[in-house]
């Protein structure tokens, strides 16, 4: 089996802004909002030193509230970065018309998050003006929007592990052709809360291999480091850089709402670059944690460091739980995929 080499990818953060509250969020609340010229800046500078550089990201905040904006980047990535793929997450609250004409117009591979439908997504991602919406009714709207590329990606935390099967199962009937998801790490995970999602894990290899059989199957997002893996047998290691809304570079974008001293510890320069980004990524590994791996080991020991500032024995057993959940997730993720692949209709699905 051939497995694809792994592209560089810039996630953009533009801005912290938002139009919902979900309560397990730790990207809100920056300032600021990213310049043009110092997003072309950086374009400029990674086709320069990173030849595998062929994908861009943006992220939030809520990336589609300044349509004009969000035109300006694309127009410029077209011109500064063009042999490089677009892709956009958004929670599809103020997606109009208008925006999706831009996200068509330049081809823009588009990620609807949508945890979940109604009691899911009430009991964890709330407008920012407290008004109803319906999460249905979004993706339906997406589904029909006319897109290059359309996935859904849910945030499993302990309180919804459960509708995790239920979620998927309803996407899939909507006719969803792609769905990724992945687990809020930083969340307090219990035995049972575990169990629960193994459970949850196992059904859901059930209802895919059904589809599979059917010839209907659904693309899996989020689980290309586990292809890799299984393909070249060894771990993957992060191949992305994070551009925050100040202009700067960053080595890991777990750090993006840290404490302005700590975040600064992430900062690439551009005369040391790769220096820097050795330097930052060997700070986990003497701590005992590789960046490697689906869950990238390294990104939850920047989190739990420097996000939540822990120490000592909080520290310590605070990663404890975001580990034991990462293990959890790659072993049963990665029992599904060495089943999935046995289907050449899977590996043609995900181009294996």
């Amino acid at each position: 089996m051939e497995i694809k080499e792994k592209e560089v990818q810039l996630a953009v953060y533009p801005w912290g802004d938002c139009n919902m509250r979900c309560l397990y969020c730790s990207y809100r609340g920056a300032r600021g909002t990213l310049k043009i010229k110092d997003f072309v800046s950086v374009l400029k500078f990674l086709k320069k030193v990173e030849p595998g550089f062929s994908k861009i990201t943006f992220l939030g905040g809520e990336p589609t509230l300044k349509p004009r904006l969000l035109r300006a980047y694309f127009e410029a990535a077209g011109i500064n970065a063009p042999d490089c793929r677009l892709f956009l997450f958004t929670n599809g609250l103020e997606v109009e018309e208008g925006v999706f004409r831009i996200l068509k117009e330049f081809n823009v591979n588009v990620v609807l998050s949508i945890d979940g439908f109604e009691r899911v997504n009430y009991s964890q991602r709330s407008r920012a003006d407290k008004k109803k919406y319906s999460p249905l009714k979004i993706a339906e709207k997406f589904l029909s929007a006319g897109l290059n590329s359309l996935a859904f990606s849910l945030t499993v935390t302990p309180d919804n592990a459960a509708f995790l099967v239920s979620n998927l199962k309803k996407m899939a009937l909507l006719g969803a052709s792609a769905i990724g998801w992945n687990a809020d790490y930083a969340a307090s995970w219990s035995d049972s809360d575990l169990k629960q999602l193994k459970k949850q894990i196992e059904g859901e290899r059930l209802f895919y291999l059904k589809l599979l059989r059917a010839g209907k199957p659904y693309r899996i997002s989020n689980c290309y480091e586990l292809m890799e893996e299984i393909g070249s047998g060894n771990k993957s290691s992060c191949s992305a850089f994070s551009l925050f809304p100040d202009g700067k570079i960053y080595a890991c974008d777990k750090v993006f709402s840290a404490p302005l001293e700590k975040r600064k510890k992430a900062v690439l320069s551009r005369d040391n670059f790769k220096k820097d980004r050795k330097k930052f990524f060997s700070t986990a590994l003497k701590a005992g944690f590789e960046d490697r791996g689906l869950i990238c080991r390294a990104g939850l020991y920047f989190y739990h460091k420097f996000v939540k500032c822990l120490e000592g024995k909080a520290l310590e057993e605070s990663l404890s739980v975001s580990l034991k959940t990462a293990a959890l997730i790659e072993r049963e993720k990665m029992k599904s995929l060495r089943l999935f692949m046995k289907y050449g209709l899977f590996r043609k699905l995900h181009g294996l």
